[in-house]
């Protein structure tokens, strides 16, 4: 979520967030879903989210 793994992992998380996206019906395509993933994890919007849920706990 820091931008240091590989390609692969990177498509992998991603490839998961968008599914998980995709199951709450807010998408209407796993493109669109897919989309939002990236675009969360590229601007740090994912790891921001992460660290709040952590502090949480």
């Amino acid at each position: 979520m820091e931008g240091r793994g590989t390609a692969a992992q990177e498509a992998v998380v991603l490839a998961n967030a968008a599914v998980a996206l995709q199951v709450t019906d807010t998408f209407t395509s796993y493109v669109d879903a897919f989309a939002a993933a990236k675009e969360s994890l590229k601007s740090g919007k994912a790891h921001a989210c992460l660290q709040k849920l952590i502090s949480l706990q």
